[in-house]
């Protein structure tokens, strides 16, 4: 059989008969319809009768259908591996403790004073000392019982 061209298909698509067929039957009332069915040879019976079966076939056909496309969904996904959780996890642990020993590592730290003045020292208020001779490094401290001008005890 010869390969036929495209134009040629689309006149014979054109010239056939189905389009008015399909006019003339859609525009018979069901009674015209019937009496036609009946004049070819069909019964109602028989016609409904293959139409619920050809029915039943195309639900059997989409409920097995997806039935296998879901044992496929199953089957592809129980042969998936588990998922890492343990190990996620872990690596988002250790990011958030890298992300902190950074951010400690870039906060400004305070500053040490720069000269030994500006650290407070424990000297006696100029009173307490008017009068009184200040202590060698090498003197006992005075007892608290006695007054500043007393003099310390001798051995």
């Amino acid at each position: 059989m010869s390969k036929r061209s495209p134009e040629d298909i689309l006149k014979d698509i054109e010239g056939s008969d189905v389009d008015d067929a399909i006019e003339r039957v859609t525009s018979m009332s069901p009674d015209q319809r019937k009496k036609e069915l009946e004049a070819a040879g069909f019964t109602e019976a028989e016609l409904r009768s293959k139409a619920d079966a050809l029915y039943e076939r195309m639900q059997a056909a989409a409920v097995e259908e997806g039935k296998k496309r879901l044992e496929a969904e199953a089957r592809a996904k129980s042969l998936r591996p588990p998922a890492p959780r343990a190990r996620v996890v872990l690596l988002v642990a250790a990011a958030v403790v890298a992300a902190i020993v950074v951010a400690l590592l870039l906060l400004p730290r305070p500053r040490a004073p720069e000269t030994p003045s500006a650290l407070p020292t424990a000297t006696a208020p100029p009173s307490a000392t008017i009068g009184a001779q200040s202590p060698s490094p090498s003197a006992p401290l005075p007892d608290a019982s006695t007054s500043p001008g007393d003099k310390p005890p001798t051995k």
